[in-house]
Formats: C-alpha cells, structure tokens, sequence
C-alpha cells in the first residue's frame, strides 16, 4: 500500500476484457469450466462488480468486446438498445464458482476454533476516490452492538485502505483483520469466498458485491448504519447520482437493522444485481461462454 500511494505512475495490463482479469473472476470461470488458461485467452468483459448507479455503457465499449458477462440481468436491456445481437451472459454471483482457498477440513477447523463468528465489511474506497464516516462511532456500534451476539469478530481489511485507522481500532477492540488480498490477485475470489464461509453472518456500512455473496453462500447480511462522506474524481451525473442515492435508500431498507426488514425486497435486490441462484450456469454451458468469445476473436481477427 505505502508503495503504490507514491508511485507517480502504474503500469497494467491494457487489452480488451482486461477487466475480467480482476479478482481472480477469469480464472475462476475458466477453472470452472474445466478450461485451460495455457493459451490465448479470449477475454469476455466482466463487470468487476456491481454498478449500483446503473451507469450506461458506452457504445465503443459494446461494440469492441466479443461477448459481456454480468452477474444480474440489470443492464442487458440497456446494451442490446444499442447492439440486439451482442451476446450478453447473465452468470448469477461470480464467487458461486471460485474454488474454495481452504480445504472443508481446515475451514471446520478455523469454525471450530472461533466458535459463532461475524465477518465485518468497513466501506472502501478505489484508486481515484476517498471518503470519510466516524470510524470510532462505526467501531463501537459493532463491538458493542451485533458483535456482542458472536464468540469472534473478523473485519475484511481492502488492500488499497489497509493504512485506515478503523482497522487498529478494531483490532484495539479485538477484532481479527483478515483480507483476501489485492485486486490483482487470481486468489482474490478465493480467499473472499473463504471468509464469507468462515462466517456465521456478515455486516457492513455500505452497499457493494460482498451483499449478494453473502446471500448466494447462505450467510444474512445486515447493513449498518453509516453517514459516509465520499469524494470520487470520476463524477456521476445527476440521474446517475439520483439512481445511487435510490438504491443506496432500496438496501438502507431492506437489510438495515429495522424490526421488519424487507425480505421479499432483500431477494428482489439480489435477483436484479446478482442474478439470484436462478440464472448460475452449469460447466458445460460456461464452457460455451468461451467458446462464443473465441469464435468471435477468431472470426474478427482481434479487431
């Protein structure tokens, strides 16, 4: 972290469908599949995770990949206003098919060990935004408040704020600081599909993809209040801002700490962003999937 918050410039790997290489989702899917990834890759373009201010997609962006891959059905209307005949794959929760980092053995160990557990997700922030809450504030309500049901606490520490102070506080508290590594690492998924279950429920004070994971591995999640101040150099623009603040006010109300959360809503939200257990994808039909980008890199020759 100390070395790339003074690096002046980064160097990455720029190709279409690079961001399927984010988080391990690539390897997962192809590990999946039962598909070797010793060759040319055909790249589909993986949304990394959820966009909750339903940002339009550009058309250049439609156009120049051979086939766009989603966990939710939530912007596949959007893309084939522009293009009908681009293949658009809904695939549910990417994390249903990473493998697990431990063996069952070991993760029944770990279980055993930290008797009823709560796995902790703080907001983060990416390379080009910050953002500020009441850390002390945001720490007691979980110590002293739904932590006091569990033997451990664990807290999700995100590679690019592992500097924050919220994490010594938790760890003052103690509270364990677990992390499934940076975002460029293949075993992302896996160490993050690890801890979810190692968990008994999960928490947070923000909405991001750690909600639907939590759901398609079966642990309830509860969104915790939170007055988050965010500064991001890449600005919504106002409907984008309205339809954020909308959603943002939509999982407020069905997973926050309220004597009827909304459960019915709960599997709405999850079916609309994840895709739910409904559209999850055999090996057999994810195999196809790359074989539709293959055919379509080949027959254009990478144009």
């Amino acid at each position: 972290v100390k070395t790339f918050e003074h690096a002046k410039n980064m160097v990455g790997i720029n190709c279409i469908g690079r961001e399927s290489l984010l988080y391990g989702h690539i390897q997962a899917i192809y590990g999946y599949a039962g598909l070797s990834m010793n060759k040319p890759l055909a790249l589909p373009k993986i949304e990394h995770g959820v966009n909750f201010s339903e940002s339009p997609i550009e058309k250049q962006e439609i156009y120049s990949h051979p086939n766009l891959v989603f966990q939710g059905e939530y912007k596949k209307m959007m893309i084939h206003n522009v293009n009908p005949l681009k293949p658009v794959f809904c695939i549910g929760p990417y994390i249903h098919y990473a493998e697990d980092y431990y063996t069952n053995e070991h993760i029944e160990s770990i279980r055993s060990r930290n008797g009823k557990t709560l796995l902790v997700f703080p907001t983060h922030s990416y390379e080009e935004s910050s953002m500020d809450y009441d850390l002390p504030a945001f720490v007691d309500s979980v110590m002293d408040g739904i932590g006091k049901s569990y033997n451990t606490v664990l807290v999700s520490g995100y590679w690019l704020n592992l500097n924050s102070p919220v994490y010594a506080m938790f760890e003052s508290r103690g509270a364990k600081i677990i992390s499934a590594g940076a975002r460029f690492d293949p075993s992302f998924l896996k160490r993050l599909k690890t801890m979810i279950q190692l968990a008994d429920g999960v928490a947070g004070n923000d909405i991001g993809t750690h909600i639907g994971y939590s759901l398609i591995l079966g642990k309830t999640f509860e969104k915790l209040p939170s007055k988050i101040v965010k500064r991001d150099s890449a600005k919504l623009s106002g409907p984008e801002e309205q339809q954020m603040d909308f959603n943002d006010r939509q999982f407020t109300r069905a997973f926050g700490s309220g004597p009827n959360p909304g459960t019915l809503q709960q599997g709405d939200l999850f079916r609309k962003f994840w895709g739910g257990a409904e559209v999850l994808k055999s090996p057999e039909e994810m195999g196809c999937l790359i074989e539709v980008a293959e055919h379509h890199l080949e027959v254009s020759r990478g144009q």
